[in-house]
């Protein structure tokens, strides 16, 4: 009887193990605490079918108010770090508020709240859904997470 049990649990164990190795068990402690003025975004990825043809686009931006022109934030840095010991990625994104915009002549009143992007910090990232993608930003900034498939390769026409 201890034999039979012995071996149910080994198998068990073993079973588990192999689960385990088809997705890595990431404990999540491990990312630094963010920083004073900084959040931590964290994007647990599902898992999909030839994950190679998936990429994820970041963009951060600032909802502001603003009138009818384009405008868009210089600057903007997104870092990418690894936790310590572990080697997973993590991102750290800094950006000034200086802004630049077309200079044409709106009425009075035109100005709402809008999403004003920094276009030197989107970045386009491999999908992995064995990691999270850990994101440390200002307070104040808000992320968009993308997702991009590719339906189909493009030929080359020889001519």
């Amino acid at each position: 009887m201890k034999k039979i049990i012995c071996a149910i649990s080994l198998f068990f164990s073993f079973s588990a193990s192999v689960f385990t190795v088809e997705y890595l068990d990431i404990p999540l402690e491990i990312y630094p605490k963010a920083e004073q003025g900084m959040k931590k975004i964290l994007y647990l990825l599902e898992k999909k079918e030839k994950e190679e043809d998936y990429k994820l686009e970041i963009k951060f931006g600032k909802d502001i108010v603003v009138d009818d022109n384009i405008h868009q934030f210089l600057g903007g840095n997104l870092e990418e770090r690894d936790v310590e010991g572990w080697g997973y990625p993590y991102y750290i994104f800094s950006g000034n508020s200086e802004m630049v915009h077309t200079l044409m002549a709106f009425p009075a009143g035109s100005k709402k709240e809008r999403r004003v992007y920094y276009p030197g910090a989107t970045k386009m990232l491999s999908y992995n859904s064995k990691i999270p993608l850990v994101l440390y930003v200002p307070k104040d900034v808000k992320v968009e997470v993308s997702l991009w498939n590719r339906m189909q390769e493009i030929k080359e026409v020889s001519r």
